[in-house]
């Protein structure tokens, strides 16, 4: 059932990007040659905070497509390709070191000031590799921290089995639809309209096929120094603080503990609802928690969306 129900959504047509509103290739001479490709909400005075998006390894901005088509008119967004990923050209494009992820994002949130006392309130929001570089980057004037499935525990138990998928997967298609569907039949998503906004962006035509823009095997080497102490920063990060996580059983002893102590907020989406990309296959359930924790950082815990805003918007999404 689940299987004939994805294929029916692959061959409808690609939606809209909606989320690519502005635009901007910014050069940092201090980070290296190159630009970082940056997208945002236009500006609005009806923004009343901003969330500063973190991808995962082999993603790009428009991972967060879907979820951010959800955001209310509040809610402004800002997100980069980190180096070595989707648009950004900055050199050396596979430092993928945490301590040059980490420079990469805060020279960016120095650069837009996203940070300074007159700007709407910041949140950072990561998925995977991006939640552990918005847990260092996190600090006295971010308002509010956002993890999406990145625990350290469960993803240094899981090198083995993750750097196996990675090197099993298909290096090339013959079409960027192949590429779609071959992420909703055999790979790590489940949601057929992000996938359609998300996996375009992740394949580039090499003149003979498409192939990924970032060699995701060649991330491997790095992945234990991203998730050691990932959980220890994460509880010591000094400002509010909320894990999304896909399922309960993803908790490691530190969060674990932490949890208990009130440390932070915990959202566990239903196993059914969501695998490793939250954001991607359940975005209108992410966008409800995010909203919500926002909301009560600010003080309008009445704002944002009401549970049953949250169930319709997700049958909507995952009906298309």
């Amino acid at each position: 059932m689940a299987s004939s129900a994805r294929h029916a959504n692959q061959g409808a047509a690609l939606p809209a990007p909606a989320f690519v509103l502005v635009t901007k290739d910014v050069a940092l001479p201090e980070r290296g040659a190159g630009t970082f490709h940056v997208v945002h909400s236009p500006p609005s005075r009806a923004i009343k905070s901003h969330l500063l998006l973190f991808h995962g390894a082999g993603l790009t901005v428009q991972s967060f497509a879907a979820m951010v088509q959800a955001l209310p008119s509040t809610i402004g967004v800002w997100a980069f390709d980190c180096r070595g990923h989707g648009r950004t050209t900055v050199e050396p494009a596979e430092d993928w070191t945490l301590d040059t992820l980490v420079k990469d994002a805060n020279a960016l949130l120095d650069h837009f000031a996203w940070r300074q006392p007159a700007a709407p309130p910041c949140f950072l929001v990561g998925h995977s590799m991006g939640g552990c570089v918005a847990i260092r980057a996190a600090w006295k004037d971010v308002k509010g921290l956002v993890v999406i499935d990145a625990v350290e525990g469960v993803a240094l138990s899981s090198l083995d089995a993750g750097a196996h998928f990675v090197e099993t997967r298909p290096a090339e298609f013959a079409s960027v639809d192949d590429a779609v569907a071959w992420s909703l039949t055999y790979g790590p998503l489940r949601g057929a309209y992000s996938a359609k906004l998300s996996v375009p962006d992740q394949v580039v035509h090499n003149g003979h096929a498409f192939v990924w823009r970032t060699d995701l095997k060649r991330t491997i080497p790095f992945w234990p120094e991203w998730f050691t102490g990932a959980s220890n920063a994460f509880i010591e990060a000094p400002c509010a603080k909320l894990l999304i996580l896909a399922g309960v059983e993803k908790l490691d002893t530190p969060l674990s503990a932490a949890h208990m102590m009130g440390k932070y907020q915990l959202v566990v989406m239903p196993s059914v609802a969501a695998g490793h990309f939250v954001h991607e296959d359940a975005p209108g359930l992410t966008v409800g928690a995010i909203a919500h924790f926002v909301n009560r950082q600010l003080g309008a815990p009445k704002g944002g969306m009401t549970a049953e805003q949250v169930i319709a918007l997700q049958k909507q999404m995952t009906q298309r």
